[in-house]
């Protein structure tokens, strides 16, 4: 199977991967992924997570990722991407070949045999996975910026925060529903200096104002 891609430079640079910010190959990138994640996973463990499969790839004998590969929220994003692109290229793969079955959540990473017999339905083994389609195209790697990954990062935080918790930060920092961003990060400041244990201010009380900006940020792009 290709790694070409009309539409991917043949020299590309990514802030995770080894020789950070120098110019590395797409096909020998991938083609040297799929190797070390098949080094790692086919002679077990069954069952990893992204994290500790990720630890490994940055670690000799492989050291692919650099040490640095998670420390920026767009480092996080393509080591992350990069990761499960491979995944994907693999799953398809090994299904042919190995009879394995490569099943990936945000959790664990699982490898198991698959028993046709076992199966009335002798199709795919497992679901469609809407995701595979995602991350097997190059371009929502190469198109996504750091910017883009801040807004994802606001766009999940969004999601959960609850609409009270927004409240409850206004009213911690003293500040107008209709206050906007320069207001409210000039009021952060302006307490948390005043409240800063190293000034003699109280503990609890700095804490609860630091809380409540974190809060806050998610709303204001702060």
């Amino acid at each position: 199977m290709s790694f070409d891609h009309p539409e991917i430079p043949e020299d590309l640079t990514l802030a995770g991967t080894e020789g950070s910010r120098e110019p590395t190959s797409w096909r020998y990138l991938t083609q040297k992924l799929e190797q070390a994640v098949a080094e790692i996973l086919l002679p077990g463990p069954a069952m990893i997570s992204e994290h500790d499969l990720i630890k490994q790839l940055t670690s000799p004998p492989h050291s692919i990722f650099s040490e640095n590969c998670l420390q920026s929220p767009l480092d996080l994003f393509q080591t992350h991407f990069l990761t499960f692109h491979t995944l994907y290229r693999l799953k398809n793969k090994w299904l042919q070949e190995h009879n394995l079955v490569l099943a990936m959540t945000s959790v664990r990473i699982t490898l198991y045999h698959y028993d046709a017999e076992a199966h009335s339905n002798h199709n795919a083994p497992v679901a469609a996975d809407p995701l595979a389609e995602y991350y097997l195209n190059p371009k929502n790697l190469f198109d996504t910026s750091a910017a883009d990954v801040e807004k994802l990062i606001r766009d999940f935080w969004l999601m959960y925060v609850h609409p009270h918790q927004k409240q409850s930060a206004l009213d911690t920092l003293g500040c107008a529903p209709d206050s906007d961003a320069g207001q409210i990060k000039a009021r952060y400041r302006r307490l948390a200096m005043e409240h800063h244990p190293d000034r003699g201010g109280d503990t609890a009380l700095f804490q609860a104002i630091t809380e409540a900006y974190e809060v806050l940020k998610v709303y204001y792009s702060l």
